[in-house]
C-alpha cells in the first residue's frame, strides 16, 4: 500500500496553490493593458473591479486616451494640463454616459409583452 503524507480527512493541496492573477502585475503594465482595451471594455473593467478603478483614477494617460475615444465634441481636451486628474475621470464618465457609450453591454433587453 502506498504511503501518503496526508492525514485522514485532510484534503490534498493542488499542485499550484496560487492562481495567476492579472491584478498582481505592476501598475505600469496594468495601465498599458487599460489603454489597449476598447473604451466599452475599459468601462466594464473599472465598474467590476476596484483595482482598475483606483488605478485609472490616478492615470492621466489612460484617462486622456479613453477621452479621445468617446464619441462627441473634444472641446477642452487640448488644454488638459489645467484639469486635475480627478476632473478628467469625472469628465470621461460623464461623456460616456451622455453618449450612452458602451450601454449595449449593460442594458437589460426584453421583448415587449414578455415581462
Amino acid at each position: 500500500m502506498a504511503s501518503s503524507s496526508h492525514k485522514i480527512g485532510e484534503l490534498a493541496a493542488p499542485a499550484q496553490s496560487k492562481a495567476h492573477n492579472i491584478l498582481a502585475l505592476p501598475p505600469e503594465i496594468l495601465q498599458n493593458f487599460l489603454c489597449q482595451a476598447t473604451t466599452p471594455t475599459f468601462f466594464q473593467l473599472i465598474l467590476t473591479c476596484r483595482t482598475p478603478f483606483d488605478l485609472c483614477k490616478r492615470s492621466r494617460a489612460v484617462l486622456l486616451h479613453h477621452l479621445h475615444e468617446v464619441p462627441g465634441l473634444k472641446l477642452g481636451l487640448s488644454d488638459h494640463s489645467s484639469i486635475s486628474t480627478e476632473e478628467l475621470f469625472v469628465t470621461l464618465r460623464r461623456r460616456a454616459a451622455a453618449h450612452l457609450y458602451g450601454v449595449n453591454f449593460t442594458a437589460d433587453v426584453f421583448t415587449a409583452g414578455s415581462a
